[in-house]
């Protein structure tokens, strides 16, 4: 016989099967929404450090044009392969001896801890020349009579993709759109180098299932940064 007092507000009975299936489920949903949240992060970060490794080539390449008093250009794969896979990534060369080989290019010295593993992040989809410099100078001197430039112009198929800097700190003013490896991220990432100020603006185009060849540039997520000294990518 049991006579041990009763405490106001106690039970003797445990959880019932059903409160344990219900705590269950919560559980499971609780774990379903962070491997979801995690997932997305895991998509976003991937295109968001390729896009930081190819704007940390952009400055290593203006510091060496400026260091060796060299032209240095950044060579992509060639147009019929970027849709490719296994397509190579940019390459950094550099004109070593102008005045005896004008014109002859070799890759440029300690430059692959630069351009390593931005093929294995991002694809390259577009390079586009962009006319920002005049508009730029035109605005520094007060010039009005410089017409307005037209759209930005992008290579023909029989061009190289190469984008140039010169030992005076200038380089190409290009647009380079770049696209996840990964098929499940539709976001695209807009890399804007800007030569006459040397600095680069990155824009992220959201492009919803409905229309797959469009795209919303996110004005929130603009950034702009300077070309400075380069950051090497381990």
């Amino acid at each position: 016989m049991n006579n041990r007092p009763q405490l106001a507000g106690t039970s003797n009975h445990g959880f019932t099967l059903l409160e344990i299936l219900l705590v269950l489920v919560l559980l499971l949903l609780l774990f379903g929404a962070a491997v979801f949240e995690f997932n997305s992060m895991g998509r976003g970060a991937s295109i968001s450090a390729g896009a930081e490794r190819l704007e940390s080539l952009f400055r290593f390449a203006r510091s060496e044009a400026e260091r060796t008093g060299r032209k240095i250009r950044i060579r992509f794969s060639a147009p019929d392969e970027l849709t490719r896979s296994t397509a190579a990534g940019p390459v950094a060369e550099w004109e070593a001896d102008p005045l005896q080989q004008p014109g002859q290019f070799a890759q440029l010295p300690n430059s692959v801890h630069f351009t390593r593993g931005v093929d294995d992040l991002v694809t390259v989809e577009s390079v586009e020349l962009t006319d920002l410099d005049s508009r730029l100078a035109a605005q520094l001197t007060g010039d009005s009579a410089l017409p307005d430039s037209g759209p930005a112009t992008g290579f023909e198929l029989d061009e190289p993709l190469v984008i140039n800097f010169y030992p005076d700190g200038s380089c190409d003013s290009v647009k380079v759109k770049l696209a996840d490896r990964n098929p499940d991220n539709s976001t695209k990432t807009l890399v804007e180098l800007i030569g006459l100020t040397g600095t680069v603006r990155r824009e992220i185009i959201e492009v919803t299932p409905d229309e797959p060849g469009g795209g919303e540039i996110n004005e929130a997520a603009r950034t702009t940064k300077p070309l400075g000294q380069p950051q090497p990518k381990p």
